[in-house]
């Protein structure tokens, strides 16, 4: 046993070195038991120090000593405080299965070829602020009982962390890696802050585990990063980091949200076979390569991948309450499916090759937005649009929509008429007109209202940009051979143009005839009921004026004459030069009357 009294006499008859510090490179302290504080402060230890399975009862200070090579604390006992903070190790330090029951200090430290942590307990804080660490950094199966601080600490060339336990908050802020980071089946039991650190070359993170916070932002990652079979179950942020490598995860966990909001991503972002529970976030992130997200559950409140460029096919499926693509370039297509009702957003984004968002019918999701965006390669199944606003949109006649039901929402019904699909902003302009003239509207269930408090108040259109919407989705049909299904878009647009500022007035009066007398060629129970109605108004005109005076039974007469214009000619004394007239009028109006309503009739039925 070592006792205060001892040390303190052979620290006096120790000899010194010419920079002042004693010299305590010829005495061995192996497995030494120190009963009280030890203060080495300032001493020189020369090579093969040995203090193996020494025992410091009361800790010690070993603040600002230079060691040689092989330094041996293995197996050592801390019982007290340790200070090794600003010491230089020109050799390897071996600190393997060592017990730190305090607090250790290892600040400032200059540990020369690297240092070996293997299986050593910190019970208390361990702080590595500013250390330096040769080649090798090895703290494979330590165990961080409180706070560990590597913050500013630089790594060399290899970092291990294999099997690792911190049961606190884990700090590696400013923190420098060398060329490779191995964090292998580690348990961060409390916050894991990795900000503003510098990534040498590559990181790895397998089977490991974090418990609570991941904070990994402003980070600057040289090489790759990778996460493999990891747990996230609190919050992770990787926001404003900078990967200059590939960024890739898989089969990964996340039971708790996570951002990569305004990161710099100069390579590829993988993500394979992920489950994210609640939600995540990529906006304003910058992909100067590809970002995949191949077999990936996203759940939660939402997840937005704003302004995010996506080169190669992604394969998601959703959970989440929202999806937001706002300025997403889906380049490489790919398939979006929800398992519940999901609201869509895709404002301003890009599908120039065939992208699928489907749902399921029995819980669809619905698509909110398309605003200014190319949906050249959209393809929709079994999604809602009664809410979907489509201003800006280009290319809207190739967007394919597939569905078990009508998807689009009904306008209202009247005189016994079913309604027809009626896109949101149609409800929208009627609903205003309406209210315009102080009275109540049927148009704009609440099923059509857009989310206001989520996406801002969108913009009403006029009439003639509503009509372009619906000359858009009814060519798509009919590209399609769906003439029947693009009937209704038909029926708006004509309802837009006639009520729009743009065209001529001789232009809606045509139009406005047109509905009157057939419903833009798709009411066959006008176009028959306009007919009728000339017959009668014939007949009785030509009663009057038709007929010749004296003819018995003129009323039956003149009915027999209206009918058989449309199978043959009429007597030239069976009526009157008035008659005559009559004649020519209805062998125009007839058949254009019945030719709508045949055409109406086709319409409703033709395919292909």
């Amino acid at each position: 046993m070592i006792d205060n009294g001892l040390l303190t006499e052979i620290l006096d008859n120790a000899a010194t070195t010419q920079d002042g510090k004693i010299d305590l490179s010829r005495i061995s302290f192996h497995e030494a038991r120190f009963g009280s504080h030890c203060n080495f402060r300032r001493a020189h230890f020369g090579d093969h120090v040995d203090l193996a399975n020494a025992i410091f009862a009361q800790g010690a200070n070993f603040k600002s000593c230079s060691f040689g090579h092989g330094v041996d604390f293995s197996s050592s006992e801390f019982e007290g405080s340790v200070d090794f903070s600003n010491s230089v190790f020109a050799g390897r330090a071996l600190f393997g299965g060592s017990n730190l029951r305090a607090e250790a200090h290892f600040g400032g430290a200059h540990l020369g070829d690297g240092a070996v942590f293997w299986r050593t307990k910190f019970e208390g804080p361990a702080n590595f602020g500013d250390a330096r660490f040769g080649n090798e950094a090895n703290f494979s199966e330590a165990e961080f009982s409180d706070i560990a601080d590597f913050g500013a600490a630089v790594f060399g060339d290899t970092l291990l962390f294999s099997r690792a336990n911190f049961g606190n908050l884990a700090k590696f802020g400013g923190a420098r890696l060398g060329q490779n980071a191995l964090f292998n089946r580690v348990h961060f039991n409390d916050e894991f802050r990795f900000n503003h650190p510098s990534i040498g070359k590559n990181i790895v993170f397998r089977d490991s585990l974090f418990s609570s916070e991941v904070i990994i932002t402003g980070a600057a990652f040289a090489g790759s990063v990778t996460f493999t079979e990891c747990t996230f179950s609190g919050e992770t942020d990787f926001s404003g980091s900078n990967f200059s490598g590939d960024l890739s995860f898989d089969h990964v966990t996340w039971r708790s949200s996570v951002s990569w909001n305004t990161c710099l991503l100069e390579r590829d972002m993988i993500l394979v076979s992920c489950t994210l529970q609640e939600g995540a976030t990529a906006a304003n992130a910058r992909f100067s390569g590809s970002a995949s997200f191949t077999e990936t559950m996203v759940r939660g409140r939402e997840l937005n991948l704003d302004n995010i460029i996506f080169t190669r096919p992604i394969f998601l499926q959703l959970e989440t309450e929202r999806l937001v693509c706002r300025g997403t370039r889906f380049l490489g297509g790919g398939h979006i499916s929800s398992t519940r009702d999901t609201y869509l957003v895709f404002d301003d984004a890009s599908f120039p090759s065939p992208l699928v968002v489907s749902s399921s019918p029995d819980r669809p999701a619905e698509l909110l937005a398309v605003r200014r965006a190319d949906v050249a390669g959209l393809v929709i199944s079994n999604v809602r649009l009664t809410r979907c606003r489509f201003q800006g949109a280009i290319n809207l006649d190739c967007l394919e929509i597939q569905s078990a039901w009508t998807p689009f929402a009904k306008s209202p019904t009247r005189f016994g008429n079913r309604g027809r699909q009626s896109i949101a902003e149609e409800h929208e302009w009627w609903s205003l007109r309406d209210a315009s003239r102080g009275g109540a509207s049927s148009w704009y269930p609440e099923s059509c209202r857009f989310p206001v408090e989520w996406l801002g108040r969108p913009t009403p259109l006029p009439a003639h940009e509503i009509a372009d919407i619906y000359r858009r989705l009814r060519k798509g049909r009919e590209d399609r051979k769906d003439e029947p299904g693009g009937a209704d878009f038909y029926y708006g647009e004509m309802q837009m143009r006639l009520r729009s500022d743009v065209g001529s007035r001789v232009e809606r009066l045509i139009i406005r005839f047109y509905w009157l007398v057939s419903g833009f060629g798709l009411r066959s129970s006008r176009a028959f009921a306009a007919l009728a109605g000339v017959a009668s108004i014939a007949i009785l005109c030509m009663r009057l004026w038709g007929v010749p005076r004296g003819t018995s039974n003129p009323t039956g007469t003149a009915a027999v004459i209206v009918a058989s214009l449309a199978v043959g000619d009429i007597p030239g004394d069976a009526v009157t030069s008035v008659g005559r007239l009559m004649e020519v009028a209805l062998r125009l109006m007839e058949p254009a009357l019945l030719g709508l309503a045949l055409l109406a009739i086709r319409g409703r039925i033709k395919r292909g």
